[in-house]
């Protein structure tokens, strides 16, 4: 709420939480700042297809409910929109107690799908167009996020990484998160994803030795850490 850029609808999922999120956003509902929507727990994905239904506009930004938007990101990220189709910001992680920054750097790779394998950016540093989004798939409980714009990028979608910090990202040490961040980084999980889209890429065509490259590294990393 607190953006330079102010022609944003502001459209709030609540995905059958138990936080009283309805009884705190009380005030912005009656002063219609937000739309809010509740639905019983059926996981981000699903969450995510709702907001898609229920928004307006011509551009997406999916923030997950514990993350910040930074100061003037969205008059940043919708500065050069036009241009593109997904824009990917950098990140800082945060707790209560340390941060660090996920900033993309100058690099030589130029294939657009190898420097998305690279660092991965998570769902709430990206501006997308309403024309290219699709849904999400509901049945991906894991790696959902990168299963996403990976289809979108085989899709052609014209892309842009910028270096400037769009989204602070709230790290947790929650024990009821434990499982869910298990899930994301087993290695069984992991490999059985990355050989899957290997063989996705191959199929279209797009498979240079650079993206392969990139996802064998990924998949020896998976094995020996």
């Amino acid at each position: 709420m607190n953006q330079s850029y102010c022609d944003v609808e502001c459209v709030v999922i609540d995905d059958g939480s138990t936080d009283e999120t309805n009884q705190i956003l009380t005030p912005l509902i009656a002063n219609k700042l937000i739309s809010y929507y509740h639905k019983r727990n059926q996981g981000v994905s699903s969450a995510r297809n709702v907001g898609i239904e229920k928004s307006n506009g011509n551009y997406l930004l999916f923030l997950d409910g514990d993350d910040l938007l930074a100061g003037g990101a969205l008059q940043f990220l919708i500065r050069d929109i036009c241009e593109y189709d997904i824009i990917f910001g950098s990140w800082m992680d945060f707790d209560k107690d340390i941060s660090s920054t996920h900033q993309y750097s100058e690099t030589k790779v130029n294939n657009q799908l190898t420097k998305y394998l690279i660092y991965k950016p998570t769902v709430s540093t990206a501006l997308i167009k309403k024309e290219v989004i699709i849904d999400w798939d509901t049945t991906k409980k894991v790696w959902e996020v990168t299963d996403y714009f990976l289809t979108l990028i085989l899709k052609n979608s014209k892309i842009k990484f910028s270096d400037r910090i769009v989204t602070k990202i709230r790290q947790h040490d929650n024990p009821s998160r434990a499982s869910l961040l298990q899930d994301h980084f087993n290695p069984m999980q992991t490999l059985t994803f990355l050989k899957q889209w290997k063989e996705r890429i191959k199929d279209k065509g797009m498979l240079d030795s650079e993206v392969e490259a990139r996802i064998d590294t990924e998949i020896i990393n998976n094995i020996y850490t």
